[in-house]
């Protein structure tokens, strides 16, 4: 009898000790927080049909100076996940193009938010800076194709 009640009293510590475990385990998954709330910017960046791949694409939170940074692929594609809700600037920067920026919302209706840029030649805009006078009233050099004469001052003859 002594050996009976032994197995009955350790199997009752032992579902009883189960059973604590599992609680714990459900009060701990409940109180663990809950994923933060993301979302992604994706886009394309193209100039008139023509994407622009290697564009450097930073996404910053307004009032922030934390910045996440990417660049466009072969077909002028981006994009990036940012880590939570609220107003975003995106800047698109290309070496010979003027800059584009958007300022983007990401909230719960709008996770996934599409911001496509057509970006200019700076050849081409309007406002192209001026450029400024060199001392002594002269332009600065312009680029292009140069013709240089050449003189032969080898001694003939010798």
């Amino acid at each position: 009898m002594d050996r009976l009640c032994g197995r009955r009293f350790a199997r009752q510590y032992c579902l009883m000790g189960l059973s604590l475990l599992f609680s714990f385990a459900y009060l701990q998954a409940q109180s663990e927080p809950q994923p933060a709330q993301t979302g992604t910017i994706h886009g394309i960046v193209k100039s008139g049909n023509m994407p622009i791949p290697g564009a450097a694409v930073s996404i910053s939170l307004v009032d922030s100076t934390q910045k996440i940074s990417t660049w466009t692929d072969v077909d002028g594609s981006y994009s990036a996940n940012v880590p939570s809700y609220g107003s975003y600037t995106v800047d698109v920067q290309m070496v010979a193009f003027a800059n584009g920026s958007q300022h983007i919302v990401v909230d719960a209706a709008h996770a996934n938010v599409q911001a496509n840029f057509e970006l200019t030649l700076l050849s081409r805009t309007r406002e192209a800076p001026p450029h400024p006078r060199e001392p002594g009233g002269q332009h600065p050099p312009q680029r292009g194709f140069q013709t240089l004469a050449m003189q032969n001052t080898a001694d003939q003859g010798a």
